[in-house]
């Protein structure tokens, strides 16, 4: 045992002088260690992060809420298939059709998206040329489990009187009213003034 002893003292007395005769090649190795392991860190954090921002992604929808499309939610490459292309389109009557025929449906929204050319907004002397143009019932947010900054969503009286009512996005806000609350004012897109 005190043989053992010695052989620890001496080892560790031969690492230290190896250490202070190898000054540069011990620091490499001591840096070499900390940036692999700050590495490892990163990574594992990243890592981490994503799968959080996905749970939480996953349950901001909802795991039971359904998306229904005409055509496949994707970017395609060519023409789209013969049997895609006849689908009818699907319509307003439908999403209530599935209201009140599923009775296991809690709720149902519909959007419709403006095709093609994107509408020119404008506020002031200010335009977006590029904005994406979306209508949507009035339930729409309660459905998607979404909410807003700032405001109100569209209701169903706002539906029922048809009126030119609004919600814009952050990019929106951040382009017009950078400096001034948005609620209340009007942005005109392809003409038509929206509040």
């Amino acid at each position: 045992m005190i043989a053992n002893r010695h052989n620890v003292r001496e080892n560790l007395l031969l690492a230290l002088d190896t250490i202070r005769g190898h000054k540069v090649r011990s620091l490499l190795t001591i840096l070499g260690v900390l940036i692999g392991t700050f590495c490892v860190i990163v990574v594992a954090s990243v890592f981490a992060g994503l799968d959080q921002e996905f749970v939480e992604a996953a349950q901001d929808f909802g795991t039971h809420t359904l998306f229904i499309y005409k055509w496949q939610p994707a970017f395609t490459i060519g023409r789209r298939s013969k049997e895609e292309r006849m689908r009818k389109p699907l319509t307003y009557d439908d999403g209530l059709a599935i209201q009140e025929q599923c009775p296991s449906v809690q709720a149902t929204a519909v959007e419709i998206f403006v095709w093609g050319p994107n509408p020119v907004v404008k506020y002031k002397a200010k335009e977006i040329l590029n904005a994406d143009f979306i209508g949507a019932t009035g339930n729409d947010f309660d459905v998607v489990n979404d909410a807003l900054a700032d405001g109100r969503f569209f209701t169903e009286v706002d539906n029922l009187h048809r009126r030119n009512v609004a919600v814009i996005g952050a990019d929106v806000v951040k382009r017009f009213f950078d400096h001034e609350d948005p609620v209340g004012k009007t942005i005109i897109v392809n003409g038509a003034a929206y509040e």
